[in-house]
């Protein structure tokens, strides 16, 4: 003679097994859905980290722009005060510019050095005095 389940018995065990295959289809479009975000994820990041990256190296070259810009119009007046020196220099007292020396080290003074050996500071002696007056710009 065969045993019957009950009826309840029955309905249990067809509850747990649509429960179990709910909750593995579930989880397989869960797995399948996170590789999918993950590649997403992934582009997004990459496509975040360049646009950081751009308007980093845009801010540095505005930055880099504006001290080389100073530079220039640092440069420009130097060149034009200059100019002035050569185009009149009876308006101007001789300063004499000093050759170096040990105590003027890591200071920003103005110093004479001849790059010829042959060529002697006497005959220098006149240009470098009046060029010795650039040295308070």
């Amino acid at each position: 003679m065969t045993a019957k389940k009950p009826i309840g018995r029955k309905i249990r065990g067809l509850v747990v097994s649509v429960t179990f295959a709910a909750l593995l289809v579930t989880g397989a479009i869960s797995v399948l859905s996170m590789f999918g975000f993950r590649e997403k994820n992934k582009e997004i990041l990459i496509t975040q980290m360049e646009a950081n990256l751009y308007n980093t190296i845009k801010d540095k070259a505005r930055f880099a722009d504006a001290e080389l810009g100073k530079y220039v119009e640092y440069a420009d007046m130097l060149a034009e005060y200059i100019s002035v020196l050569y185009h009149s220099p009876s308006k101007f007292i001789p300063n004499e510019v000093l050759p170096p020396r040990a105590e003027n080290a890591g200071r920003f003074v103005m110093l004479r050095t001849i790059r010829n050996e042959q060529t002697k500071y006497e005959s220098l002696k006149d240009e470098c005095s009046l060029l010795g007056n650039v040295e308070h710009i």
